[in-house]
């Protein structure tokens, strides 16, 4: 057997730490194996959440610890005449850790766990590509099989050249962060993330449905029942992922898949904010979309999804934007003004009466998504089901 060290490298594997570093839920917790400088093995105790591997004391509180955003996993299996040894490697260029688990399942409960925290290589080894689902600015989105788990998925490629700023990079790493820790049913799932020397590649869950744009296009508006239908969806979705301190600041028409039930599945938070109780003011967004406060420059909060939430809406139940326009331009304009013409006689009062309060240019006056969902219109239709 090859018997590394752990740590090859001026720089170190784990840090030093106290309790006070872990992150709840655990994600597992069992015993490993890690190699001694003799060869023999050494049985340890090690628990994973969302950010970090730990090593745990005999008290069970984190003695060592290692961050895993940069690092990556990969699995083996080790055998000679005498016995049979299933571990894997987290690693970078600089600084590895072997493990060892008692078997083969305990191994894969590990590579599991780790799939949401760390990084993997060698994507063509796990999925082949199918065709290309759609591309833009973000990258290119594939159909793709899995090889060794059978389904189909949508993988997300990113090319790094494409990266033009920083903040290209920080709204990658955003996109990575929230979608490891968001589980809800109306939220695309990140499954794995993997990295080759010219790509990143996020796996997800392939859902196989129409985008709303794709749906208003082919069946016009929608009535009141499922527009309301969608919207109570959305505004749990909302009041989920704000309640985790987490804004997607780019709710559209397009990143909205709805199925023939009115079902939804928020995607791509290629735009999200994990942070959002501590306020931001980067502009970001769809022109025609966007609150008015990210567009005056104001400090704003998770409330600017509410405002795109009612511009959701609005298509819904009138087959256009708010804000449409002759350029983008003159669309940012009036989107920033925020003046509303509702069309006369097409809906009840009471959905127009919603459509206000999302719209309304002053976020304080702005209902969040949970009294959102408590609204009249929603409730009257949740009602007849």
């Amino acid at each position: 057997f090859e018997t590394p060290s752990y740590e090859n490298s001026s720089q170190k594997f784990w840090i030093d730490c106290d309790g006070s570093n872990l992150v709840k839920p655990k994600l597992i917790e069992s015993h490993l194996s890690i190699p001694k400088s003799d060869g023999t093995l050494k049985k340890l105790t090690f628990c994973l959440d969302f950010q970090n591997i730990y090593l745990l004391d005999r008290s069970g509180n984190p003695k060592r610890m290692s961050g895993l955003f940069c690092k990556f996993t990969e699995p083996f299996q080790e055998s000679n005449s005498f016995e049979e040894r299933f571990g894997f490697r987290i690693f970078t260029d600089a600084v590895f850790q072997d493990f060892y688990a008692e078997d083969q399942n305990l191994l894969e409960r590990w590579i599991t766990a780790l799939e949401k925290v760390s990084l993997f290589n060698q994507i063509e080894l796990d999925y082949k590509f199918i065709e290309e689902l759609n591309s833009g600015s973000f990258g290119t989105v594939y159909l793709a099989e899995g090889i060794f788990q059978p389904g189909l998925y949508a993988v997300k490629c990113i090319e790094k050249s494409s990266f033009d700023s920083p903040k290209d990079i920080r709204n990658l790493r955003n996109e990575i962060t929230v979608g490891r820790v968001i589980e809800h049913p109306n939220v695309a799932k990140l499954l794995k993330v993997y990295e080759s020397r010219r790509r990143v590649y996020l796996v997800f869950e392939y859902i196989d449905c129409k985008d709303l744009t794709q749906k208003l296009n082919r069946d016009g508006v929608l009535s009141e029942e499922k527009a309301a239908k969608v919207m109570k969806e959305l505004l749990a979705t909302l009041d989920y992922i704000h309640s985790q301190g987490i804004a997607h600041r780019d709710v559209k028409l397009e990143n909205l898949m709805v199925d023939d039930d009115s079902k939804v599945k928020l995607i791509d938070f290629g735009l999200a904010f994990p942070n959002i109780n501590q306020g931001s003011t980067s502009k970001c967004g769809t022109p025609g979309y966007v609150a008015p406060e990210i567009l005056r420059g104001q400090a704003y909060n998770s409330k600017v999804d509410l405002f795109s939430a009612g511009v959701v809406l609005f298509a819904m139940l009138f087959g256009e934007l708010p804000f449409s326009s002759n350029g983008i331009k003159e669309v940012l304009t009036r989107n920033e003004e925020c003046k509303v013409k509702f069309p006369r006689n097409q809906v009840s009062e009471e959905a127009i009466d919603l459509l206000k309060k999302l719209l309304r240019a002053d976020p304080s006056r702005r209902p969040n998504a949970n009294d959102a969902i408590t609204h009249p219109w929603i409730k009257k239709f949740r009602r007849q089901h």
